[in-house]
């Protein structure tokens, strides 16, 4: 850049190079630069007051100040989370990640008892599995009112298929409210925030695809093996499965465009 009259402007040129060097969210970039700005010109300010032209004031303020690059690479160090901070992310986020999950496995627990009601117990509970001696007897005594073994397995089945989601399902709604309230301890930035949420949906995207994909062929293969007994099991899984991966997807994206990683690219290309 130059001054009207063909001059430099070296703060000038210094803070573009600068701006180029840094690798920050945007508002420790602005901050950053603010604060360069302000002590550059205060001592091209104190140099120009003891003699010195502007021009041979602000290059060796400058000069004095360190190369941009120098100043960059202090910047982010600075910025660097320590392990113990590291590790902390990593546990608040396994432990939201999992909250998360439980939650999507009580809310198939409340699919199955409505598939209980709507299509019958056999739908959900009547497994295509062979049970020996013992598991029949357990069978038998949990649920007396069954004829035989076949029997009682349904009953079990498509119980255990809504009570054991269930109980899961408040044990994960504990773990994101305990996720929630410690939320505050984490960095405030909002970019780091930003990039852990899309971290966060990007994974329960991935996790919810797998699991989605898993189940829902699951059922497909028993409805086509062995016809509707057994199918709710898988399927009321699979659907649970199939909205969280569009939900986390749709979250993953609004984070993404926020951030627009790709921005950097288009600038480093």
């Amino acid at each position: 850049m130059r001054r009207p009259g063909g001059h430099d402007e070296p703060i000038e040129d210094y803070l573009d190079e600068l701006l180029g060097c840094l690798r920050l969210p945007p508002r420790a970039t602005r901050r950053l630069l603010a604060e360069t700005e302000d002590h550059l010109q205060q001592a091209a300010a104190t140099a120009e007051q003891a003699g010195a032209s502007r021009l041979a004031a602000e290059r060796e303020a400058v000069r004095q100040f360190g190369t941009a690059a120098q100043v960059a690479a202090a910047a982010s160090a600075a910025r660097r989370t320590s392990p113990v901070a590291a590790l902390g992310v990593l546990t608040w986020s396994g432990v939201l990640l999992g909250g998360i999950g439980l939650i999507a496995v009580g809310v198939s627990g409340a699919l199955a008892a409505m598939f209980n009601l709507a299509v019958g117990r056999g739908f959900v509970g009547a497994l295509p599995n062979t049970y020996s001696a013992a598991p029949c007897r357990h069978f038998l005594e949990v649920q007396p009112s069954a004829a035989n073994c076949a029997a009682a397995a349904v009953l079990e089945n498509s119980h255990d298929a809504v009570a054991l989601r269930l109980l899961a399902g408040f044990l994960g709604l504990i773990l994101v409210c305990l996720a929630w309230w410690s939320r505050r301890y984490l960095s405030t930035d909002p970019s780091f925030r930003r990039m852990l949420s899309a971290a966060i949906s990007a994974t329960a995207a991935l996790a919810f695809g797998v699991a989605s994909v898993f189940l829902l062929g699951m059922s497909v293969d028993i409805a086509v093996h062995y016809g509707s007994r057994g199918v709710g099991w898988y399927l009321s899984g699979g659907l649970v499965s199939l909205v969280g991966t569009v939900i986390a997807g749709f979250a993953c994206w609004e984070q993404l465009r926020r951030l627009r990683p790709w921005s950097y690219l288009q600038v480093t290309a």
